[in-house]
């Protein structure tokens, strides 16, 4: 609009207070254009640096994950669960009795009248 009025000017067409009231149109739609662009840019800067803190705030958290989930070093069958949800746990403290679900380990008191027939691989 105002290169159509700079020109119609040229012709002496219209009044100098239009060919202004143009050019001030013109100047402050490029600055607004401008602005508008850094803006963009700072919120895709700003958005780039959230996405690459929220990542770095996902791996710590798979890393301390594994801090807080008790795992058993062997498979088996859980017998016994010697802690209930919500009670509080240390490194020291037995949390389940586990164990293989094929085999057993018994530890018995036997009466030492009976010991003669006790035999290895006995059912």
């Amino acid at each position: 609009m105002y290169q159509k009025q700079k020109n119609l000017w040229a012709e002496r067409i219209g009044t100098q207070n239009e060919l202004d009231l143009k050019e001030l149109n013109a100047k402050s739609s490029t600055n607004a254009y401008n602005t508008a662009k850094l803006r963009f840019a700072n919120l895709q800067k700003q958005i780039n640096f959230q996405a690459k803190q929220s990542q770095k705030t996902l791996e710590l958290a798979q890393k301390t994950n594994n801090d807080f989930s008790i795992r058993s070093e062997i498979n088996g069958k859980v017998y016994q669960l010697l802690m209930e949800a919500g009670e509080m746990v240390n490194t020291l403290s037995p949390v389940a009795i586990i164990g293989e679900d094929a085999a057993f380990l018994l530890e018995l008191q036997v009466d030492e009248y009976d010991i003669n027939r006790v035999k290895i691989g006995q059912k």
